[in-house]
């Protein structure tokens, strides 16, 4: 029996992301595709399970995100994001807290201040 050939990988990148500094303390990483409609946008805070002090802590508190903010309830919440054919959704893991969004790049710019008030004024 003979040895199988070893050969290297190479790996092959085809969209590099842009680094965009928003504020001192934020920034974004930004991987822009041209031809495409659908546009997903990932809020990565830290603060996952590690810092939780009862246990599903970090988990409930992002997911309670859409349960209401600004005077909005979920139900009004999920009425605009279902309208403009968005989806939401969030998870913690050991070290991140995570809130993404997905959508059509023509729905963004009536999204984003909805997404916003979820995530500044819950």
């Amino acid at each position: 029996m003979e040895k199988p050939q070893i050969q290297s990988l190479e790996l092959v990148m085809p969209f590099r992301p842009q680094k965009v500094e928003l504020t001192a303390q934020t920034e974004a990483y930004l991987l822009p595709i041209d031809d495409t409609e659908l546009v997903r946008i990932d809020f990565m805070f830290p603060g996952g399970q590690w810092v939780q002090t009862l246990p599903l802590q970090a988990r409930f508190a992002i997911k309670s995100l859409v349960d209401g903010a600004n005077g909005l309830t979920a139900e009004q919440i999920n009425e605009q994001l279902d309208y403009l054919g968005a989806t939401v959704s969030a998870s913690a893991n050991l070290s991140y807290s995570f809130f993404t969004l997905n959508c059509l790049r023509k729905q963004l710019d009536k999204l984003l201040p909805l997404v916003c008030n979820i995530l500044f004024q819950s």
